[in-house]
């Protein structure tokens, strides 16, 4: 007989987040390992998320979803008046809009954004740990009905926002039912704060102190998370801490590998195809990318550049296009569909990542990236993402803020398209499998609930 696991996650598909699909990857294949999950969710029209129904490949149509409204200021007004980005990274949002490849990109902060910004530090103590901690009474109500229902056995709560495990300790508190801490980000260590701001980091250390304290298990993504973890807290903690990372879908694997097969095969004569598909904010700069794709073009070598997702400093990449005269070398197509940023990435030759704004985060992307065989330009000093690249053999690191350097990555990745696959992606493929990481999480959850039954003896 299969036992019940409550998932409490804000995304879930068709949410268009990230984060929704680690949630999604565990929801679906649990019942093959004895678990039956019902998942606690915001409902996704009124989150402060979008909306992509591509992505509901990802989730499985027969697991119990329960969607929650949050509670609190309208997330339409919110989203209009109080920016969610740090002082570093205006917030498209608030800011009027110019046009650069055809693409809509907003211009530097305004007055008004400026006036946002204070409405924002004004309102900082009802938004903590996040804006998101108005989700909790839904979300308990909701949880409650459920657990008279299905009786779970443990409740598993991911995250960011990290509001969510406060949330879950509150129904441990009601109930008793064992928590596991599932952390796909950095939390009160995390260099790019983007939500209370440097000054409320000493709340945010104790917060997470008392969620770890209180919870049976921890997951954690990265080594570098888990070492981070050990050495911030008692070695009697220890045994909590557990790694699964990201992975894939193998359903996205065939969706994308037939991508790839169908994707035109590239000529001798046609440029170097180079596409980023991700958000650009905090320490994230295309900039110095530009530069080198500017210079190698000036050097005779065709090289093209995409980017595909928002722009954090927009005016200011525009500007790096101009100045470099890079128009016809670089796109900035803004936020696509995820279906569409996948044709994109199929026809591309090498993938671009951006370093992180720690070096204990691994992006859910790359994860996806490694799937199209091509080889990865990372652009990242040490870190998560440069051990991943060089453990697994996925491309080439170079440094994010030296131009002639990354025009020298972008040739020895290109030297690895007539490569054959290498035995560390094989690897990987194996590793990152979503079925392999669920099992490894049923182990987890396992032992959650037999810590409560030895601590109830």
């Amino acid at each position: 007989m299969s036992r019940p696991v409550l998932i409490l996650t804000l995304a879930y598909p068709p949410s268009s987040a990230v984060g929704a699909f680690r949630a999604a990857r565990f929801a679906k294949f649990l019942p093959e390992l004895g678990w039956s999950p019902v998942v606690v969710t915001a409902d996704s029209e009124t989150s402060t998320v979008g909306r992509d129904d591509s992505r509901l490949i990802c989730a499985d149509g027969s697991v119990k979803v329960e969607r929650t409204r949050p509670w609190g200021i309208p997330y339409s007004w919110k989203q209009s008046w109080i920016p969610t980005s740090n002082a570093s990274a205006a917030s498209p949002e608030t800011m009027p809009a110019v046009a650069v490849n055809g693409a809509t990109l907003p211009r530097r902060r305004t007055i008004r954004a400026n006036v946002h910004r204070a409405i924002r530090a004004a309102t900082v103590p009802f938004r903590i740990p996040d804006r998101h901690i108005w989700w909790a009474v839904p979300a308990l109500r909701a949880m409650l009905r459920i657990v008279r229902e299905h009786r779970p056995s443990v409740l598993l709560s991911t995250s960011p926002p990290h509001s969510t495990h406060l949330i879950a300790l509150a129904l441990n508190a009601m109930t008793g039912i064992p928590v596991v801490i599932d952390l796909r980000d950095p939390w009160a260590r995390n260099r790019v704060d983007v939500e209370v701001g440097r000054s409320m980091h000493s709340i945010q250390n104790h917060l997470e102190r008392f969620c770890i304290r209180r919870a049976k298990r921890v997951i954690l993504n990265t080594p570098e998370l888990l070492a981070d973890f050990e050495g911030q807290y008692p070695a009697a903690w220890h045994e909590k801490f557990a790694v699964i990372p990201n992975g894939y879908d193998p359903l996205v694997r065939e969706n994308i590998e037939a991508r790839v097969r169908a994707a035109p095969t590239r000529t001798v004569d046609a440029p170097l195809r180079l596409c980023h598909a991700g958000t650009v904010y905090g320490r994230r700069d295309i900039r110095p990318l530009i530069e080198a794709v500017a210079l190698l073009n000036r050097q005779g070598r065709r090289v093209s550049f995409e980017q595909i997702g928002s722009l954090a400093n927009a005016a200011d990449v525009a500007a790096c296009v101009a100045r470099n005269d890079a128009g016809e070398a670089v796109q900035l197509l803004g936020q696509r569909p995820h279906e569409e940023a996948l044709r994109h990435m199929a026809a591309a030759d090498i993938l671009v990542v951006v370093r992180q704004n720690t070096g204990l985060q691994v992006p859910a992307k790359i994860y996806e990236m490694m799937l199209f065989g091509k080889p990865i330009l990372a652009l990242d000093a040490e870190g998560a993402v440069t051990r991943m690249v060089n453990d697994y053999q996925l491309g080439v690191v170079a440094d994010p803020v030296d131009p002639a350097a990354i025009a020298a990555g972008i040739l020895r990745a290109a030297e690895q398209l007539s490569a054959p696959p290498s035995e560390g992606r094989a690897t990987a493929l194996r590793e990152f499998d979503a079925r392999a990481q669920t099992r490894e999480l049923a182990n987890v959850l396992a032992s959650a609930v037999e810590s409560r039954h030895r601590a109830r003896q």
